[in-house]
């Protein structure tokens, strides 16, 4: 139903279609969460809530292993959408999940119960939790294309098979062993009171969206448009803080997310926190409530073993990794300092397009120089059109950017077909490189503009009139230029 209505309505509905089916996914992940764990928070979840939940995870994965290419509609592509189903899985049933079962073992042992059983599912949940925090971070750092567009913070994991599947097992066994403290923690304030626990979350949050604010770095990188700008930015903000509290995902220290700095600090936080935590609750239990559990002497050993262990897989960890990244542990580096740096430093048209996944709130200031570069190049892309240069990537281009003449082609083929701002080039213009130059991308050569011949254009299929500006007919006469010079394969000064 939801593709039939979005078929129906494309304009009413501007790519929303992931953040629609990650907040689904969330819902149904708590629902089922707190109903199966507890009669306290809900009665148990139908039983096709279980089905839901797997196919939901399942869509995503198979979109990824078909090659389901984005369609202009949609926020972000399949591979983004799987990690963001992953981490909701994590913030909504991971996390809190891990944190009840230690909490439900708690109270079994206050009243006087024992089981093995439930002490593995705890274990077997936090590895489990690891293996997926780990393995984000690591697609992301292995991803050549990622690697090509940001060098400056992908490319920490060492390239040698061996110091690879080190780095994996630490990264897990760190993520792993963190969560176990955290949810402890969180557990022995839940066993004074719940109160104490939602206080200590909201002011955690509080202190990262104030931190955000006074870095002028609250804006997510999702492609959010209209008033959801804010209420998306909110979320991802929240979501990938706790992600982060709870598993120290490497992925989270990246600037677009809570930073480098900030990600230490809060890391470290996390180890203090299990501690006070559990001072606070042997502070307001009474003795024998606390002795029916664990001795204090083995509670705050058990705690400072956990923390140890931690700190061992995070220091190999650091010593595995390659040493120029460890400074990205320390970098102030904002969003929009970082989307601004990746599009100025690169060279590459394919690399800096990257730029329109961007939520535009980040490069506003770039607005102008984006709008010349695009300006200068549309009509190369147009005929060269190259792999990157798709319908999904030019609906992701704001109209001011575009070109009068391909903007208005672009609305008649919407008006009569009925798609979206699709990438559509008249026969006049398509077939003039084509059939006289085939494929231009064989050769390489400089642009550079070369005097008005209007033989050479007329023989080209390449009439000037009706021209929109002076600016938009330089830019043809520069394309026009780069083809006739690849025709004699020679340069042209520019």
């Amino acid at each position: 139903m939801m593709r039939e209505f979005e078929r129906a309505a494309p304009h009413t509905l501007p790519r929303t279609r992931c953040s629609t089916r990650a907040a689904s996914h969330a819902l149904l992940q708590m629902r089922a969460l707190f109903g199966t764990l507890s009669p306290l928070f809900a009665p148990p979840p139908p039983v096709f809530v279980a089905p839901l939940l797997t196919r939901v995870c399942g869509v995503s994965s198979y979109r990824v292993a078909s090659g389901r290419e984005q369609e202009p509609h949609h926020v972000v592509d399949a591979k983004m959408e799987l990690v963001i189903m992953k981490g909701v899985e994590m913030f909504a049933e991971s996390i809190p999940g891990c944190i009840l079962q230690c909490f439900a073992y708690m109270r079994l042992l206050s009243d006087g119960g024992s089981s093995s059983a439930a002490l593995v599912s705890i274990f077997i949940s936090a590895l489990t939790t690891g293996f997926t925090s780990a393995s984000i971070s690591y697609d992301f750092d292995t991803d050549p294309d990622r690697r090509s567009k940001d060098p400056g913070f992908y490319g920490y994991i060492p390239d040698a098979g061996q110091k690879r599947t080190i780095m994996f097992v630490c990264m897990m066994l760190s993520s792993s062993l963190l969560l176990l403290m955290r949810s402890i923690g969180a557990a022995c304030l839940l066993m004074v009171g719940t109160q104490y626990l939602a206080w200590y979350i909201q002011a955690d949050i509080a202190l990262f969206l104030v931190y955000k604010l006074a870095m002028k770095d609250f804006w997510h990188w999702i492609p959010a448009q209209g008033s959801m700008i804010v209420v998306v930015s909110l979320l991802t903000r929240i979501i990938t803080k706790i992600i982060s509290d709870y598993t120290a995902s490497l992925q989270g220290r990246n600037a677009a997310e809570l930073g480098g700095a900030y990600w230490t600090f809060n890391t470290f936080l996390g180890s203090l926190f299990s501690f006070s935590a559990m001072g606070l609750f042997l502070a307001k239990t009474p003795r024998e409530e606390v002795e029916k559990i664990t001795s204090i002497e083995n509670a705050w050993v058990g705690m400072a073993v956990l923390n140890a262990a931690w700190l061992l897989t995070f220091g190999v960890m650091l010593r595995t990794m390659k040493r120029e990244y460890r400074r990205t542990f320390f970098s102030l580096q904002t969003g929009r300092e970082r989307t601004r740096r990746v599009f100025l430093e690169n060279d590459f048209d394919e690399d800096r397009a990257d730029i329109f996944k961007k939520n535009r709130m980040l490069w506003k200031d770039l607005h102008e120089v984006v709008k010349k570069w695009v300006k200068e190049n549309w009509w190369l892309w147009k005929e060269t059109q190259p792999d990157w240069f798709s319908e999904t990537l030019i609906a992701q281009i704001p109209e001011d950017m575009i070109p009068e003449e391909s903007l208005r082609e672009m609305k008649e083929a919407k008006r009569t077909k009925g798609g979206g701002r699709a990438s559509k080039v008249s026969n006049r213009t398509r077939t003039s490189f084509t059939e006289y130059l085939g494929d231009a991308n064989k050769y390489e050569v400089r642009i550079g503009e070369v005097e008005e011949d209007e033989m050479e254009v007329s023989a080209l299929g390449m009439h000037t009139e009706g021209r929109d500006s002076e600016e938009e007919e330089k830019n043809r006469r520069r394309s026009l230029g780069l083809v006739l010079a690849k025709k004699n394969k020679v340069g042209v000064s520019g």
